[in-house]
């Protein structure tokens, strides 16, 4: 409904952020990586993308815990109504779905609509067409409600 809606398009304020600001997000490396692997670009090695994707997961997850924490809980911004029970909605929401293909098939659905976000973004020329192309496909997943692994940390 309109919640979603709603969601969805704040929802790609945070990989624009992450993209204009260099940081470095693991599904979006997972592209990135392959391409340079599969294409021969760089100098990379599979051993050398593994250690990439485990530091990005480790980062993105720091970052999730910080952010959590310090910036909504400490904050204070989720402790009153009607705040309070839509998060816990969407948690208890998240933590329920029953069948565990459904988690991977939304999160392969996901992940290509990150993927396809990251591409557009390399394609733009200026500012406001990376914030489109990163907008739109992000604005998608969290409105359909796909699972974004990095997303969930927070």
């Amino acid at each position: 409904g309109l919640r979603s809606l709603v969601f969805g398009a704040v929802f790609p304020v945070g990989i624009i952020l992450v993209i204009f600001t260099g940081a470095e997000l693991l599904t979006g490396n997972m592209m990135v990586d392959v391409i340079d692997l599969i294409h021969r670009r760089s100098k990379k090695t599979m051993i050398g993308v593994t250690r990439n994707w485990i530091l990005s997961w480790i980062g993105n997850f720091a970052g999730a815990l910080f952010a959590a924490y310090f910036l909504v809980y400490q904050a204070g911004l989720f402790a009153a109504e009607p705040y309070l029970s839509a998060v816990k909605g969407i948690a208890e929401k998240k933590v329920n779905i029953l069948l565990p293909y459904q988690i991977f098939l939304r999160a392969i659905g996901c992940n290509t609509l990150v993927c396809l976000s990251i591409f557009c973004n390399l394609a733009a020329d200026d500012v406001f067409g990376k914030c489109f192309a990163l907008w739109f496909p992000i604005f998608t997943f969290a409105a359909i409600g796909y699972e974004h692994s990095v997303a969930n940390m927070f």
